[in-house]
This record gives structure tokens, sequence and C-alpha cells, in this order.
């Protein structure tokens, strides 16, 4: 298995943020810099971690306690030994929750994983009234959308508003948010115009709409709980865990898109309706995320809106966390040749 990638240094040039400097709407690869803030030890992703013992030390529980509770393995070198021991790492976050409950008989709202260090939007928050001091950056992002407002209320959703039961200490601060969103202006490409399907389907939209019931679904923890079998593991020698659409599945909505472009064309009741059919449901799965860390906003789905492209290294999506597996299946260059140059 191949070892994980090195995180490369700063250049010289850096943004406001202390961040190098970037194309806008250009994704890192997985195997370049966002690595450490995507999986820094397994801990960038999931929070703080405890090992069992301080956990039910420093939080006055019994092991059964931690039972249910989310963990990864940890291996160890023995002193003396010619093997390795393991432990269980759990997150903090997760135990003090546990600890709350068990010490107050109070249930605690749980805050998402996702919440603590990388925000994703809930399709189910609420959006507040926007405050004045980010009426500038809700219209900036309307201007990236053709005048649309979703990007603007996806974006809100990562950070849910007092009233909708998340404690006021885990709320970031207005100059936080204003920061993200900034950063959302700087670091997110201009989209194409919204294109809603038909309201009667056509058959090859029909069976696009069929494949796409059939995505699977993550749970809290990142892992899927709903259509597993669409869905591929990558291990790495860490012991972090990657979940991906299965290659078999990404095979098939492509044929659709395929389908799609071969009967309907390529124009809005064609793959402009369809493109964004799977990036909604792609979204789902992996889309607009905000890591705090590098106060960067990626759009992991933005590679099913794309037009043609000259090579298959300028799409924007992950197949896999090794980088000779992160190619997209065969058929997706047949679909790409037939695409219009541009994605407007």
């Amino acid at each position: 298995m191949p070892k994980e990638p090195t995180t490369p240094t700063k250049s010289a040039a850096e943004d406001s943020c202390g961040n190098a400097s970037e194309t806008p709407g250009r994704r890192r690869s997985l195997h370049q810099s966002r690595w450490t803030s995507r999986k820094r030890g397994a801990e960038a992703e999931i929070g703080l971690q405890l090992k069992k013992t301080d956990a039910l030390e420093k939080y006055h529980l019994q092991p059964k306690d931690l039972e249910g509770l989310y963990y990864i393995p940890d291996f160890f070198d023995v002193p003396g030994k010619s093997f390795q021991g393991a432990r269980k790492m759990y997150r903090e976050r997760d135990v003090e929750l546990q600890a709350r409950e068990h010490h107050t008989g109070v249930k605690p709202f749980k805050v998402p994983t996702s919440y603590i260090i990388r925000k994703r939007a809930d399709p189910k928050a609420t959006i507040a009234k926007v405050p004045k001091t980010l009426l500038a950056s809700k219209e900036a992002l309307e201007r990236k959308t053709q005048g649309h407002s979703w990007l603007w209320a996806c974006l809100q959703r990562c950070y849910p508003h007092l009233g909708n039961g998340v404690e006021d200490w885990m709320l970031p601060s207005a100059a936080k948010r204003a920061k993200y969103f900034q950063s959302a202006i700087r670091d997110l490409p201009n989209y194409p115009p919204r294109t809603v399907p038909p309201a009667q389907l056509t058959h090859a939209l029909q069976a696009l709409r069929n494949v796409l019931d059939e995505a699977p679904v993550k749970g809290e923890d990142g892992e899927p709980i709903e259509n597993e079998e669409h869905a591929r593991k990558d291990e790495l020698e860490s012991g972090a865990v990657f979940w991906f659409w299965s290659k078999e599945y990404f095979t098939r909505v492509y044929q659709a898109l395929y389908n799609v472009v071969l009967m309907d064309g390529v124009g809005p009741f064609g793959w402009g309706a369809a493109r964004w059919m799977v990036y909604d449901e792609y979204s789902k799965w992996s889309g607009i995320e905000i890591d705090e860390e590098e106060c960067k906003t990626y759009d992991n789905a933005h590679g099913w809106l794309q037009g043609r492209l000259p090579n298959r290294t300028d799409l924007q999506l992950e197949f896999s966390a090794f980088e000779e597996q992160n190619v997209p299946p065969l058929i997706w260059s047949l679909v790409n040749a037939r695409l219009p140059v541009s994605n407007q």
C-alpha cells in the first residue's frame, strides 16, 4: 500500500489567511498539501482525540460508558517487543457529550462531527436574516451563481444560527463568518446557471434519476449507511479510511449521462439539467466544505458541472485516495468528448 503523501512547504506568496495563493475554484488534490487538513493522523477530520484510559480518567467514566462511541485504532511500538500494541482513540467531543449525559442525566444536543473542524452544509438548517455586515458577501456570492442565492444558502447552513439548537459557544463569531465567506468568494469558481429538469423527464433523464436514487448515503461518522454496495473505501497504512463512490457506480452514472447527451443533447433540457441532478446528489456525499485551518473553501462536486476538458487531470473530482487509482472510469472520455467547451 502506498505511503501517505507529504505536505509541501508554503510558498513565499501567501494570502491574508496565511495560505499560499491558488487558482480560484481549482481544488487541490487529496495527494497535495490539503492532505494535512483532511487527515492529520486522522485528527483534523474528527477533532481532538483521547486514549481510552485518558478518556475514562479525565471524564470520570467507566468502560461501559464508551460503548457505541466512534473510535479509530492506533498502533504503537511496545518497548522490548517485536510487535505493536493497539489502543482505541476516541473523539474528545464525543466523550465530553457522553460524560455530560452520564453525570447530569440530561442528554445534550450532539453537534455533528463535521461541525467541529470541517463545516459541511446541513440541508435541514434554517437560514437566518442576513446580517448587514454580510450583505456584501451575499451579493458577491450571487454574482458567482448568475444571480441565484443557492450558494449563499449552502454556506449559511455550514453555520447554524441561534435558535437551531446549537449552543452559543459552538457558534463562530461574526468576524469568523465574514472571513469564511470571503474565502468562498476567493476560492470557489463561477457556476453555470442552475437548470431545473423538465416537469416530465425524458427517457434518458428518468434513467439517470433512477441511477442517482441508488447513490450511497453517508452517516455522521462518514461511513455509508444506505446503498453501501455502491461505496468503496481506501485504507492507508496509518489506518486512515476514505470513502468514495465505487468504480462501478461512477461508471453507471457516467453511462447515464452519456445517454442523456446522445438522446437529449447538451442544451438546458439535456446535459444542462442532467449535470445539476448529479451535482446535487453527489454534494450530499461530498460537496462544499469550509476548512478552518487553511481558511479555504472547496467544492468537491464541481467536477460534475465542468464542460469539455483537455485531459482528465483537469477533472475536479476524486475517485481514490491513491494517486495511481485517482482516475475517472473509461467512459468519462466519451462523455467529455461530446460536451461543450464552456461550462456556462
